[in-house]
């Protein structure tokens, strides 16, 4: 179900082998692993986003929790 994924979590890092961001291969394992659609990446750098975006997701580039939490559920 897709509640199921959000039970999950995994942290992938270049400590686990990955290139560092803003090379999507990180994210583009995680999304074939869980066979994920789409998917919003949530960054707080620009480098975040470009790796989001460059792996085919929605991203946001975090300011606050309130604009956060305007984005999401707006």
């Amino acid at each position: 179900a897709a509640s199921d994924v959000y039970k999950r979590q995994e942290v992938v890092t270049a400590d686990d082998g990955f290139p560092r961001k803003p090379d999507p291969t990180s994210m583009l394992y995680l999304k074939d692993k869980y066979a994920i659609e789409s998917g919003l990446v949530i960054g707080d750098r620009p480098i975040d986003i470009e790796a989001g975006q460059r792996a085919g997701m929605a991203t946001y580039l975090f300011d606050s929790m309130d604009q956060l939490s305007a984005y999401i559920f707006n």
